[in-house]
């Protein structure tokens, strides 16, 4: 019989139910590796679309402080800089 349980205690069982014991161990650890890749791979796409917020921010800014520093360079603002 192909049962376990029905033969005589065998030198080879404690191997068996190590090697299952460590391949359930192995595949825990291999589903909790691919759980914390997809994480990881959600998080940097998150990451990824909040940098590009702050650089279309910062041109903006940059933008708005280039407009500001023409008009401050124009001659009729020369005595408000002076002062």
């Amino acid at each position: 019989s192909l049962f376990i349980d029905s033969q005589p205690f065998r030198r080879d069982r404690p191997l068996l139910i190590g090697s299952t014991i460590a391949g359930v161990l192995l595949f825990a650890l291999f589903c909790l590796l691919v759980t914390l890749t997809l994480m990881e791979r959600s998080r940097l796409t998150a990451t990824r679309n909040e940098i590009a917020t702050l650089e279309t921010q910062l041109r903006r800014i940059g933008a708005e402080q280039a407009k500001l520093e023409a008009v401050l360079q124009r001659p009729e603002n020369a005595q408000l800089i002076d002062i």
